[in-house]
């Protein structure tokens, strides 16, 4: 896959530790439980962000099975959950849930569960969890969407394309594959008739999105299939592309190569 995915660890790895959870989580967990010097301990959250993706998996489950609270917040207010959130990492998240990491806050209903974690064959067209957003503004197709999941989303657009909340999320679908660089999801999107020049008055195209984000590939890939770079660039997107890229917009020779 091209783009900026950041990867699974090895499979039978992933199912061999899942297998070690599976038949007694309370035994995989010291009886004295969580050690209270990991409250405010931000360690798993800067393991997360810092290791290498293929030895992410295992470290967080050494560090969950030795004590580490999947609850602790950073000094910026981040748990273990938003980090594997952030980086698109379900097979984190799960891990971690199934430690006790609390979800609550992410306002996701059993659709949004069922496109992260789990088999989404069971939605129809008539649920209304697929027209309700999480805390990051995502309905269940796109939240398939910035995860990659081309089998989802192929499924999700069949059961929504006809709903009245659609139009709302069609003009979001490519801002929200674009964050995480999600090329074979843009790819699918501009196939299926998204357009890659709708705009939002307050975040902007996906090209100003893949700016932002610093997703070279991705923005280069949204000007190949005809972003508009004059379209949606108000005062407050330059601002912001400013901030993002230390005051020089250092990533705009982009638009010019």
């Amino acid at each position: 896959m091209r783009g900026v995915w950041l990867g699974r660890p090895d499979p039978a790895k992933i199912n061999a530790a899942k297998g070690r959870l599976d038949p007694d989580l309370g035994a995989m967990i010291p009886a004295s439980g969580p050690a209270e010097l990991h409250r405010e301990d931000p360690i798993l959250i800067s393991k997360i962000y810092a290791l290498p993706p293929a030895e992410l998996f295992d470290a967080v489950f050494n560090l969950l099975n030795t004590g580490a609270d999947p609850n602790a917040r950073s000094e910026h207010g981040d748990t273990p959950a938003v980090a594997a959130h952030r980086l698109g990492r379900m097979d984190v998240l799960e891990l971690l849930i199934r430690f006790g990491a609390d979800i609550s806050s992410f306002g996701w209903t059993e659709a949004h569960r069922a496109v992260a974690l789990g088999d989404i064959s069971g939605l129809s067209a008539d649920d209304p969890d697929l027209a309700v957003y999480d805390a990051w503004g995502l309905s269940p197709f796109l939240l398939a969407c910035y995860l990659g999941d081309l089998d989802k989303m192929a499924a999700l657009y069949g059961l929504t394309q006809i709903a009245a909340h659609f139009p709302v999320v069609a003009k979001a679908a490519l801002r929200v594959a674009v964050v995480r660089g999600q090329i074979e999801a843009i790819e699918w999107l501009l196939k299926n008739g998204f357009d890659v020049n709708a705009h939002d008055p307050v975040d902007g195209t996906a090209l100003t999105t893949a700016l932002l984000y610093r997703q070279h590939e991705a923005a280069l890939h949204c000007l190949d299939n005809g972003a508009d770079p004059n379209l949606g660039w108000n005062e407050l997107e330059w601002s912001r592309l400013r901030r993002v890229s230390g005051g020089s917009g250092g990533i705009t020779p982009i638009l010019v190569n």
